[in-house]
């Protein structure tokens, strides 16, 4: 079924001839006369199923090439826009494909670097630069940051202890999630690492909110959660030098393009197959990196 309907009719026309072929072959013997006589009549049948194939993949083609010729042809984006019109015109985006312009999903244009804080700005952030934050904020605090590497962390963004301190204080877990809230699942595994390593409480840090679930399930457990909200609120409360070097940080260069979680280098952003979502993959790809995120999970 999968090939045109020329190539149901060769197919067809082939195996008729080399089952008439094994049919003649078989006849000679006495102990495969029956056999012989078998394939012969199933040769003809194959034929005829075949020829039917082929006359239905005809049929469809022709049906489909119809459909073309009888659709509606598309709207040209710049049919009736005068030289004097002040309309926005189409973006390049719907222009060429005929949907609107991604703009929370496109690869993010040079930005002019933010002047104070701001909850924009901190959902703006990308993954890795968000744990930047995050660790740079305590140590302003006067704490011991610690971020893990690149690739398989344990569960675990940032360790913290306090100065001159030999033994771990907290262990931080942080996500860069605005699109979806951070649920009891990724709460419940930090509390179990948390527990592992016999640390004294877990912080779990975000741009965004926690379920009610995740909040109720914290309580008592020393678990702390920190909304994007909350970091912000705390930011603010740091001297204004602290805020400064803080916000030279996050609006250092490129500061939206998700960082490859196993490379460190910046993703970019491919088209999904078949009219799937967007995602960002890591430019390493096909050479050994397969990591990708997706846009709607990634917030950006």
């Amino acid at each position: 079924m999968a090939l045109p309907w020329w190539g149901r009719a060769v197919a067809g026309l082939v195996l008729f001839v080399g089952m008439r072929i094994a049919g003649a072959a078989l006849q000679a013997s006495p102990l495969t006369v029956f056999l012989a006589a078998l394939i012969r009549d199933l040769s003809g049948f194959a034929l005829a199923l075949f020829a039917l194939l082929a006359v239905v993949g005809l049929l469809q083609e022709w049906a489909a090439k119809r459909r073309t010729l009888t659709a509606p042809k598309p709207v040209d984006p710049w049919h009736n826009v005068a030289c004097s019109d002040t309309r926005p015109l189409p973006s390049l985006d719907s222009v060429r494909t005929g949907f609107p312009a991604r703009s929370p999903t496109a690869p993010p244009s040079p930005k002019v670097p933010a002047t104070a804080w701001s909850l924009d700005l901190l959902r703006e952030v990308e993954w890795h630069r968000f744990e930047q934050i995050c660790a740079a904020y305590w140590r302003e605090t006067g704490m011991v940051a610690t971020t893990t590497p690149f690739g398989a962390d344990g569960g675990v963004d940032v360790e913290l202890r306090k100065p001159d301190a030999e033994a771990l204080d907290a262990l931080v877990q942080c996500k860069a999630w605005n699109a979806v809230q951070v649920g009891v699942k990724p709460v419940r595994e930090l509390l179990g690492v948390v527990t592992a390593r016999n640390v004294g409480r877990g912080i779990f840090m975000t741009t965004g909110t926690f379920t009610t679930d995740a909040a109720e399930f914290a309580q008592g457990n020393r678990l702390e959660l920190i909304a994007g909200s909350d970091l912000l609120r705390w930011i603010r409360a740091l001297p204004a030098d602290a805020q400064a070097r803080l916000l030279a940080l996050a609006t250092d260069g490129d500061y939206t393009t998700p960082t490859c979680p196993a490379c460190g280098i910046k993703m970019v952003l491919r088209e999904g197959k078949d009219g799937t979502r967007p995602f960002w993959g890591c430019r390493n790809y096909p050479k050994g990196c397969r990591q990708t995120l997706q846009v709607a999970r990634s917030g950006h």
